[in-house]
C-alpha cells in the first residue's frame, strides 16, 4: 500500500462510512415504506446491512490510529493520524527537527563541541535515516539563529566534527555543499562572514533538501 493511500485511509473510510448508513436510512424510508410483503422484508434487510457496514467502517476510522505507526514527521496529535505527505511543511519539518535534535544533545554547543554527528550506534535510527537531516539541521541553524554564539561554535568546531557533517551530507548523495562547507570552514579564520553569506543565500536550497529527503524516505520515519 503506498503512503498517499495509507494516510488517506480515515477520510476513505469516513466517506463510505456515511455513504452507507445514509443509503441505509433511504432504502428504509423510500424502500420497505413503500413495499409489502416479501420485498419490504428485503428492503429493511439491505438497510441495516448497509447501516451495520457504516458502522463498522466509522468504528474502523476510531481504531486506525492505535493500529497505524506514527510517522516521526506526518503524525498528528490533533487528529491521532498520519498527516498526507502533501500537507508536510518546512516550519513542522524544523519544529520537529528541533525536537530531534534535543534529544540527541543537551544544547546547541555539544553538537559542535563534540562529535555527536559521527558517533556510532542507533542514536540517528535505522539506517542512520536521521543523521543528514541532523547534519543539514546544525548547518540551517547557524543562519536562522544568526546568533554570534552559534557562530562561535561553528568557528571552534575542531576538523573532525566538520568532516563528520560532510560525511553525513555525502550520505544522502549531497556531496557539493559538505565540500563547500569544509572549506570555508578551513580558510574561516575566526571570521565567519563569508559562511554566513554562502549560506544566507542558500537557505532555500537547504529547506528545499531536507524536504526531498524526508518526502524520498518517508516510510522510513
Amino acid at each position: 500500500m503506498n503512503t498517499k493511500l495509507k494516510n488517506n485511509l480515515p477520510l476513505i473510510f469516513l466517506v463510505l462510512g456515511g455513504l452507507l448508513i445514509i443509503g441505509g436510512i433511504l432504502v428504509m424510508i423510500f424502500g420497505a415504506g413503500n413495499s409489502e410483503g416479501l420485498i419490504k422484508v428485503l428492503f429493511i434487510l439491505i438497510s441495516v446491512v448497509m447501516i451495520l457496514l457504516g458502522c463498522v467502517c466509522i468504528y474502523f476510522i476510531t481504531t486506525l490510529p492505535s493500529k497505524s505507526q506514527p510517522n516521526f514527521f506526518l503524525y498528528d496529535t490533533a487528529t491521532g493520524t498520519n498527516m498526507p505527505v502533501e500537507s508536510l511543511t518546512f516550519e513542522h519539518v524544523n519544529k520537529k527537527m528541533t525536537y530531534f535534535m534535543s534529544h540527541i544533545a543537551s544544547n546547541a554547543k555539544e553538537m559542535w563541541t563534540e562529535d555527536i554527528i559521527g558517533s556510532d550506534g542507533d542514536l540517528f535510527g535505522e539506517e542512520d535515516i536521521f543523521r543528514p537531516l541532523a547534519a543539514y539541521k546544525m548547518i540551517y541553524d547557524l543562519v536562522d539563529r544568526a546568533s554570534s554564539t552559534m557562530w562561535q561554535y561553528y568557528l571552534d568546531a575542531g576538523d573532525d566534527i566538520i568532516v563528520s557533517v560532510e560525511d553525513a551530507l555525502a550520505s544522502s548523495g549531497d556531496t557539493e555543499l559538505g565540500k563547500v562547507f569544509r572549506q570555508l570552514h578551513k580558510n574561516a579564520a575566526g571570521d565567519y562572514t563569508k559562511t554566513s553569506a554562502f549560506l544566507n543565500n542558500n537557505k532555500t536550497y537547504l529547506q528545499k533538501k531536507m524536504m526531498k529527503y524526508i518526502k524520498t524516505n518517508i516510510d522510513k520515519f
